[in-house]
C-alpha cells in the first residue's frame, strides 16, 4: 500500500510540474499520431505504377565496315613518304620550336630580398612571373651569372650577355643588348 501511495505522489508531482507544458505535450502527441497515421495509409496502399517499365530494347548489332578506313590508309602518305625527309622535317620543326621558346621570356625587373637581388621575368606571353636567382636557367637554356639592380647577366651559346632594364650602359665590359 505504501508503494501505491508513493507512486500516486510521484504522478501528482509530475502532473504539477507538467501543467505549464500541457499544450506542448498535446502538440507532440498529435504530431506523432498524425505521422503514424500517414505512414500506415502509405504502407497499406498499393505501390505506384512504374512509368518506364519495358521501355528499353537491346541495341542492334551492326558489323564493322572497314572499306572506308582501308581506302583512307591505302592512300595515306605514311606508306609512300621517304623516312629520311620526314626526320629532316621533324628536326627543322624542333629547332624552330626551340628558337621560339628561347625568346618566350622578358626581363621585367629586379627585387631585393635581404642582401640578394632577384630578377623577375615574364613567361607564357606575360601570363606568369618567375623569380630568377644567379645560377638558375632561363627558359631558353641560358645560365644566369649575376643579378644587379636593373640588370641581368647571363651566358648563352653566343657568349656572356647583359640585359639592362633602363637602357644600355656604355662602360659595360661584356656584350650588351637591349631588352626585347
Amino acid at each position: 500500500m505504501e508503494k501505491i501511495v508513493k507512486i500516486r505522489a510521484q504522478i501528482r508531482g509530475f502532473l504539477a510540474f507538467s501543467r505549464p507544458f500541457t499544450l506542448h505535450f498535446a502538440a507532440v502527441g498529435i504530431a506523432i499520431a498524425l505521422g503514424a497515421g500517414v505512414g500506415l495509409v502509405k504502407a497499406m496502399g498499393a505501390p505506384p505504377k512504374l512509368a518506364n517499365v519495358d521501355r528499353w530494347a537491346l541495341p542492334q548489332w551492326k558489323p564493322f565496315q572497314a572499306a572506308a578506313a582501308r581506302q583512307e590508309l591505302a592512300t595515306s602518305a605514311v606508306f609512300t613518304q621517304d623516312p629520311a625527309k620526314r626526320k629532316a622535317d621533324l628536326a627543322a620543326a624542333a629547332a624552330a620550336a626551340a628558337l621560339a621558346s628561347a625568346a618566350a621570356w622578358r626581363f621585367t625587373g629586379t627585387v631585393q630580398e635581404g642582401d640578394h637581388q632577384i630578377a623577375l621575368i615574364e613567361v607564357d606571353k606575360g601570363m606568369h612571373i618567375r623569380r630568377i636567382l644567379p645560377g638558375d636557367e632561363l627558359p631558353g637554356g641560358a645560365k644566369v651569372t649575376a643579378v644587379h639592380v636593373g640588370e641581368l647577366d647571363y651566358t648563352d651559346s653566343a657568349g656572356e650577355r647583359v640585359l639592362h632594364l633602363f637602357g644600355d650602359k656604355k662602360d659595360s665590359p661584356v656584350n650588351s643588348h637591349k631588352n626585347q
